[in-house]
């Protein structure tokens, strides 16, 4: 963008919440000229004033975005031929992968409806950020929700310019991105040339660093917590009774239209789909009890390791989720993670494999993101590659291996701090980070394999903790994001201003 302040710039507006939004807006509008012209906030809170701020602005709820409806009434036309078709082949994949999310029935949403919605969606952002002249496109978080992916696309045919953020594991602190595959340029000469010496390293950061460093059990996130604590107080004599108490209570509901943007149907399409409460509440619960089934396949799959090997740990993401797809690229498949080093590594390296817990999590989505397929395909690679008991600490696992591998996971941070290098095959926050080396590719394996045996144990945890002075000073502090809300304490003015 041209650095004038008399250019208006007409703004997109992606996912976001009212507080602090609706005042950045006011803000970026006086300050920079930079005017909402199209807003997509959250049905659930108060967004929708911006419509009485700027009467000029289209609001649509990211609810209907997500399944393609309330669109602006436009002469909608498709201009793709080819040659543009063929340059975004790649992101088209990813962005049918990513409906992996909306197919609840794990087999009701196929690949040619699934097409026909891509196509759609393109079509439509298309005209859109050429009817409202959008220059500048701001979205809270990285694009993962199948319309703002596809909005992005556009976003890349069209040279309109993307601000979005990347969380971190530190409260409301997330770093300001301009694409999904890399962290800025400038951040990453500022925090491999600046000599940190003479800055105060945040206190909760240094917390936090210090904390990794010790046993996992004082070091597991909160949310696997309270995960485990749900599991543990998990009745379900108890369930059944409060789900039988709801429909006694209101039994209408059940038959009343479900507004949530899954596909139930094999025939349905997220716009035009046809889904009954009771229909979401049964596939929910069959999902779950395929989760419990899938658990134990794992589990019986899995073996415990053995520690006098050399081996790598992959550490798997939970799926489907924007930290694998589209963080991870190609990667986000990362059965094509295990094919790689099966190829690179020499034969004494074991390959251990350990799943995320909160994929086999029962209220969560991941019965859409792995099945008992994934497993056996995987151990099918090559004898050295071994599922491993999810019970295992992954410290640990850490802490035994030549090196750990992930997407963009944040056991890749965790093992550099530990001291054990970490290969990153996506785009993370920490990417930059000393004992971190970026993988894309069989020569990217070669060219470091040598350095990344030689900084095991020997990642000084003064250049860890100077690394993360310099990055604490492109952190924007505040709960902007709707993940953040209600667990941050600070004000809106102060948040604001910070974004």
């Amino acid at each position: 963008m041209e650095n004038s302040t008399t250019k208006k710039y007409n703004a997109l507006y992606s996912c976001c919440i009212s507080e602090p939004w609706l005042d950045v807006v006011k803000k970026l509008d006086n300050e920079l000229n930079i005017t909402p012209a199209y807003y997509i906030g959250w049905e659930s809170d108060n967004s929708r004033d911006i419509t009485q701020m700027y009467n000029q602005c289209f609001y649509q709820t990211v609810e209907d975005a997500w399944i393609g409806l309330e669109f602006p009434e436009l002469d909608y036309k498709f201009e793709f031929d080819e040659n543009i078709m063929q340059s975004i082949s790649f992101e088209k994949l990813i962005a049918i992968k990513m409906m992996d999310r909306l197919d609840l029935g794990r087999s009701s949403f196929s690949f040619s409806n699934r097409e026909m919605f891509f196509n759609k969606l393109l079509k439509y952002w298309f005209t859109i950020v050429e009817e409202y002249k959008i220059d500048l496109i701001i979205s809270p978080s990285v694009p993962h929700r199948i319309f703002d992916y596809v909005l992005y696309i556009v976003a890349k045919i069209k040279n309109i310019e993307l601000v979005t953020f990347q969380m971190s594991p530190f409260p409301d602190s997330s770093i300001m991105l301009d694409n999904i595959q890399d962290t800025p340029q400038y951040l990453k000469e500022f925090v491999n040339s600046n000599d940190a010496s003479d800055i105060t390293l945040r206190e909760d950061i240094a917390e936090k660093l210090i904390t990794v460093q010790k046993d996992y059990s004082i070091a597991v996130p909160a949310y696997m917590v309270k995960q485990q604590k749900d599991i543990d107080n998990r009745s379900f004599t108890k369930n059944m009774i409060n789900r039988v108490k709801n429909m006694v209570n209101n039994p209408l509901s059940l038959f009343q239209k479900d507004d949530s943007y899954y596909i139930m149907h094999r025939d349905d399409l997220p716009y035009k789909k046809n889904n009954y409460v009771y229909e979401r509440k049964l596939a929910r619960y069959s999902n779950a009890h395929y989760l419990k089934k899938l658990k134990e396949d794992y589990q019986a799959l899995a073996i415990h390791p053995d520690f006098d090997k050399k081996f790598v740990f992959v550490a798997l993401h939970y799926q489907p989720e924007e930290s694998s797809t589209p963080t991870g690229g190609s990667f986000g498949d990362m059965i094509l993670i295990t094919e790689l080093l099966n190829t690179f590594l020499d034969d004494e390296y074991q390959i251990y494999i350990k799943e995320h817990k909160t994929q086999l999590y029962p209220d969560h989505e991941g019965a859409m993101g792995r099945n008992k397929n994934y497993y056996q395909y995987t151990l099918d690679i090559s004898d050295r590659v071994h599922f491993i008991n999810m019970d295992t600490d992954p410290f640990q696992l850490i802490d035994n291996a030549a090196a750990t591998v992930t997407v963009s996971g944040t056991t890749g941070w965790e093992s550099a701090v530990r001291g054990t290098p970490s290969l990153v095959f996506g785009r993370a926050w920490y990417e930059d980070m000393p004992g971190v080396f970026k993988i894309k590719s069989l020569k990217d394996l070669e060219e470091n394999w040598s350095k990344i045996l030689e900084l095991k144990n020997n990642i000084a945890i003064e250049d860890i903790e100077n690394y993360h002075k310099n990055l604490q000073k492109f952190f924007i502090n505040a709960p902007h994001y709707k993940f953040f809300k209600d667990k941050v304490e600070r004000s809106n003015e102060e948040s604001c201003n910070n974004i």
